[in-house]
């Protein structure tokens, strides 16, 4: 039996997205495990596999995007957590998120605030021969803390050990103020999971107790 890794190369779906917000001249910065690699020191062993790019739009954007695709030849999916996934051969898998649904908590604020972040601190990267708005590290870990998925969490805590530019203040305010007190346990237990410094928990013998 013969088996080949699974491979994804960003650059194809870096190019649609940049060409699909410059075209229809909307603001949408780049998020999810992408975001998580440019954060991560170069080259580091710990760049987990994706195999799609993510985008994160406000409610508006996504609008005029659902309306500019709805003719054009590429295959839409609807996300049951607001947004929509565009592919184009094999190359080109680009998921626009909004995070509005109502089912799976809207989140839509976060993402519109960490656009105007993203916009007004004018921090990109390229991909491509395009380049796009990145996301802030901070803004990063409670949009992948919203989620609750694990892999989600995993990303967290690659960031938190192997960066060193976290505001940490910073982070525990969006979290407390999108996720409330669930997301903020939820944050700390995680710190204290991994021995970071910043952690606020200890344990002892198996009762949580704050520092």
């Amino acid at each position: 039996m013969h088996k080949q890794l699974p491979k994804f190369d960003p650059d194809y779906s870096g190019n649609f997205a940049a060409e699909i917000l410059e075209k229809l001249k909307i603001e949408g910065i780049l998020i999810g495990r992408l975001a998580v690699w440019a954060w991560l020191p170069q080259n580091s062993a710990k760049q987990a596999y994706t195999k799609d790019l993510d985008i994160a739009v406000s409610k508006t954007s996504l609008f005029v995007i659902r309306d500019y695709l709805k003719d054009q030849h590429f295959n839409i999916k609807q996300l049951e957590i607001g947004g929509v996934n565009v592919k184009d051969g094999k190359h080109i898998n680009v998921d626009f998120i909004d995070r509005s649904s109502i089912e799976w908590s809207d989140y839509s604020v976060l993402f519109e605030q960490a656009i105007n972040e993203a916009i007004r601190s004018n921090r990109m990267i390229e991909v491509g021969n395009k380049t796009l708005f990145l996301v802030s590290i901070e803004y990063l870990i409670t949009m992948k803390l919203a989620t609750g998925e694990k892999k989600d969490e995993e990303d967290i805590k690659v960031l938190l050990l192997e960066t060193d530019n976290i505001d940490f203040k910073e982070v525990r305010s969006l979290i407390y103020n999108h996720l409330g007190s669930l997301g903020r346990n939820r944050f700390e237990i995680i710190l204290r999971d991994i021995h970071h410094k910043e952690s606020r928990l200890t344990s002892y013998q198996g009762i949580e107790t704050s520092e």
